[in-house]
């Protein structure tokens, strides 16, 4: 259906995949950036639907009838609008990267959401996309090279089964760390490895920093003797 930049595929993704209702996904999500309306949104998702039926035999018909159940034409922008940038050309294909920016996203509105805060989901994908340029691949903090060939990876029935193992295998699995309190619904981002997402947690960047420092006097000239 041509993935998530077609509006049938966009719908589906959200719709039926990620279980958002018709509502959610043509007002909070859209197609490429742009709100729909209920019923240009149903009528877009109902034709995806049939022609998914048809494709996968469980409606035989003709082709007269296939014409009939099309998705509505929309005309296709000349550009991606969130392009993977240059350095993931050959790293990551662009639908598992608009795969992890949307997940992404969903994730960080909900939890945000949560927490009383008033965000928007294209101003928050626009601003992890803007990270994700401004990295250029690298962990904000460390300045190490982020492994991009990880993200939409991560299986949560072996990390119960194989515990810290597993994870350590992700720890350059590029993350989003909201630089703001959470609960402020600014979109402010940037991008690290999930090791160091998961050593700064909830710190403030100049907390973050202190206590590296303090970690790094205390262990001088001891970590021989460990």
């Amino acid at each position: 259906m041509g993935g998530l930049t077609s509006p049938g595929g966009c719908a589906v993704w959200h719709v039926a995949g990620l279980g958002q209702s018709v509502k959610e996904w043509s007002t909070l999500e859209g197609w490429n950036g742009r709100t729909l309306n209920q019923c240009e949104a149903k009528g877009i998702f109902v034709g995806a639907l049939g022609v998914l039926a048809v494709h996968y035999g469980y409606q035989h018909t003709d082709r007269a009838t296939l014409k009939r159940i099309t998705i509505p034409r929309m005309t296709e922008p000349k550009a991606r609008k969130y392009q993977r940038p240059e350095f993931l050309m050959t790293v990551v294909e662009q639908d598992i990267y608009e795969h992890w920016l949307y997940r992404k996203t969903k994730s960080l509105v909900a939890r945000d959401k949560r927490n009383g805060a008033q965000v928007s989901a294209l101003v928050y994908r626009d601003a992890i996309h803007q990270a994700v340029l401004t990295s250029k691949g690298l962990d904000v903090y460390t300045g190490e090279k982020l492994d991009w060939t990880l993200i939409s990876q991560y299986d949560n029935d072996k990390s119960k089964q194989f515990g810290r193992n597993y994870k350590h295998k992700f720890a350059l699995l590029p993350t989003v760390d909201h630089i703001d309190d959470p609960r402020l619904g600014s979109a402010n981002f940037t991008i690290c490895a999930w090791r160091t997402n998961d050593a700064k947690h909830d710190l403030a960047l100049e907390e973050f920093i202190a206590l590296c420092e303090k970690v790094l006097a205390h262990m001088a000239g001891k970590c021989k003797k460990i």
